[in-house]
């Protein structure tokens, strides 16, 4: 049977708590312009490319909410970035687009590099 890791809970001066577990962590994504990146050994420069992190994570309660905070970066991969409506009118042959989904809220770091 395997050992659980409880998580380490420290109470914060204005009452709230701060917990930290090994598994706790956040994914985070940005797009990245300028340069001309390569990407995979590839010859083809990208202009703009997404950049997926995966950090440590903490998370904050106080009163009614939950915060989660990133920590230090565990792995982080590029990709290449392309407009989804180009690639979709490249595709109008082959595909129907039945819907376009939007984001309604956006929420990133304070200033953070993934």
């Amino acid at each position: 049977m395997r050992a659980e890791i409880e998580p380490v809970v420290e109470e914060t001066a204005d009452r709230g708590e701060i917990h930290t577990h090994p598994a706790y962590g956040n994914i985070t994504m940005s797009v990245v312009s300028g340069g001309d990146k390569t990407l995979f050994g590839s010859d083809l420069g990208h202009g703009q490319t997404i950049r997926i992190c995966v950090n440590e994570a903490s998370l904050r309660r106080d009163l009614h909410m939950d915060w989660v905070f990133g920590g230090s970066t565990l792995d982080e991969s590029p990709f290449a970035y392309k407009n989804i409506f180009e690639v979709m009118d490249m595709q109008a042959e082959l595909v129907d687009v039945l819907h376009h989904i939007k984001p309604l809220i956006n929420i990133e770091g304070a200033g953070k590099e993934c």
